[in-house]
């Protein structure tokens, strides 16, 4: 027969410990959360214990005394939109991270619109730590046909999708974390270059703009 439970106990969350590193910072936090006791043998009793849960956290702010107004809640960064390339009749578009900064890329989304020309578009984004120097490639997973809107998209821990979803498009991962430094390349292209300047490609590119 399982015991009266009495009222859990409050958690007692801990404080956020910082240490810098050079531009990154760490934070640990060791919080006592309240569970339920159980008997020799297994069984839940009415008493309740402290066990400690660790929670660890990275950002990439600046160290302490560097201004950064896109610094957000919590003094996370804060992610912004990097880039927002609407022009048509394009499926070849590259675009350079400023000199002076670095781009920690969050996500990237690619809505190709293809014309009526018979043939499989298969996107490919690359990124190039300068004009020459190819740093990593991801394929769109899946071919892309014609007379139609495909999606694709790029995020760290997304799996690749081998399949065109007509509602999510097409899924693939990224390197974590994703950083482009100071004047890299992000590319986007139909590898297949089936009808690249007429296809409409629009590339959208989220993620932490930090200033060296």
């Amino acid at each position: 027969m399982v015991a009266a439970a009495k009222a859990p106990p409050p958690a007692k969350f801990g404080t956020p410990a910082e240490t810098v590193h050079e531009r990154t910072r760490a934070f640990r936090q060791i919080d006592e959360l309240p569970v339920r006791v159980r008997d020799k043998r297994g069984r839940v009793t009415g008493e309740w214990k402290y066990v400690k849960r660790e929670r660890l956290w990275l950002s990439g702010a600046p160290a302490r005394g560097v201004k950064d107004e896109r610094r957000g809640i919590g003094g996370m960064d804060r992610p912004v939109l990097l880039v927002n390339d609407t022009t048509l009749n394009d499926s070849n578009k590259s675009f350079t991270v400023p000199t002076g900064e670095d781009w920690e890329i969050l996500w990237v989304q690619a809505t190709l619109t293809t014309t009526a020309v018979v043939g499989n578009r298969f996107l490919i984004l690359s990124i190039f730590a300068d004009g020459s120097t190819d740093m990593f490639r991801s394929g769109s997973g899946a071919s892309l046909t014609a007379s139609g809107t495909h999606r694709s998209a790029w995020a760290p821990a997304l799996p690749l999708s081998g399949a065109n979803s007509t509602s999510a498009g097409t899924l693939s991962p990224l390197p974590f974390p994703c950083i482009v430094p100071s004047e890299g390349i992000i590319q986007v292209l139909d590898n297949s270059v089936v009808d690249a300047a007429a296809d409409d490609m629009i590339v959208r590119v989220f993620g932490v703009q930090r200033t060296r």
